[in-house]
């Protein structure tokens, strides 16, 4: 961070690189009371977990998106309630809905918890190779994560990543990215090494999460988007819209899990964040080196494409083997 710079004058990528960079308390007060970008302010909001601080912007935030996002985090009841029955912004009253929800099932949680059930069909293990990282198995060839790579919940959008790195950043330009400065000056995967799938070294999927984690190929999408393998149903889950997919497969019907349209970075800045999304393979292009397939949808379309371009910044949601 620059000296001096006020929080007026950052851009919104700026001020989020910020907020996960800093622990000054000051600093992050200043980013939650002024930085333009929503995402920050909340993100400086959890960083100081200031109870009160947050129950407060929830309440009067002028921003309605940062109020929807605040909502999220509390556990007051009573307050929820309020914020659900007089917010005067309908995406806040449903976000408030949808966490008196999560709250009462969380007490009824408590109640199962000896008996190991789970609402969302959600499992955790170690000895599977998942290190712990939540995944659903929807009777696929892979089992699917249950959020992305950066994200701390089901709902978050998580980070944002280049094709073949493992790091994310603020500028997703061809002359930031690691593995070559431009469309025709590749230095890995390109027409030279003829190499078409990720290795684990620049996968970020096992690179962050490790254990059998990793990205999936372009194959394991196509068989997520079958129609005879799953359903997709544009919805929204605490206040994020996405799509939520569901299986198809006998015995797993029950079984599903949720994309947010997160957006891609094109150089600094994020477009068409809530409403479309853009999610790394771990497959090259064969005959344009310089893209990857990729899934892409919004709310009326959903496809597999090979026109990623590597240096843009798209989602990741991990898979993992199978165990037979």
């Amino acid at each position: 961070m620059r000296s001096g710079l006020g929080w007026q004058s950052l851009n919104p990528v700026e001020a989020v690189a910020a907020v996960h960079s800093i622990e000054n308390r000051d600093l992050l007060f200043r980013i939650a009371y002024e930085a333009r970008n929503p995402e920050a302010r909340r993100l400086a909001l959890l960083k100081m977990g200031d109870k009160r601080l947050m129950e407060s912007f929830a309440q009067s935030d002028s921003s309605p998106i940062v109020r929807r996002r605040m909502v999220r985090e509390l556990d007051n009841i009573e307050l929820v309630g309020r914020i659900a029955e007089n917010d005067d912004d309908r995406s806040v009253r449903e976000s408030a809905d949808q966490r008196l929800s999560q709250l009462a099932a969380l007490r009824d949680e408590y109640v199962r918890k000896d008996t190991g059930s789970s609402n969302q069909g959600q499992e955790k293990s170690t000895a599977d190779g998942s290190n712990g990282h939540e995944y659903v198995d929807l009777g696929l060839s892979v089992k699917w994560a249950a959020m992305n790579v950066g994200a701390a919940r089901v709902s978050d959008h998580g980070c944002h990543y280049a094709w073949g790195e493992t790091g994310n950043k603020d500028d997703y330009t061809w002359g930031t990215y690691i593995h070559g400065t431009s469309a025709d000056d590749l230095s890995k995967y390109s027409y030279t090494d003829q190499g078409i799938t990720l290795q684990a070294v620049d996968d970020v999927a096992h690179m962050n999460w490790g254990g059998a984690w990793r990205m999936p190929t372009g194959t394991e999408w196509e068989e997520l988007c079958d129609k005879c393998c799953c359903s997709w149903e544009w919805t929204s889950l605490e206040g994020t819209p996405g799509y939520r997919i569901t299986s198809k497969k006998a015995g797993f019907t029950d079984k599903s899990i949720f994309l947010p349209a997160a957006g891609y970075y094109r150089g600094c800045s994020i477009e068409g964040a809530e409403s479309s999304g853009y999610y790394w393979s771990s497959t090259r292009n064969k005959p344009f080196a310089d893209r990857a397939l990729c899934l892409y949808f919004i709310p009326t379309f959903i496809g597999i494409g090979n026109n990623g371009f590597r240096n843009g910044g798209f989602s990741v949601r991990p898979v993992i083997k199978q165990q037979m």
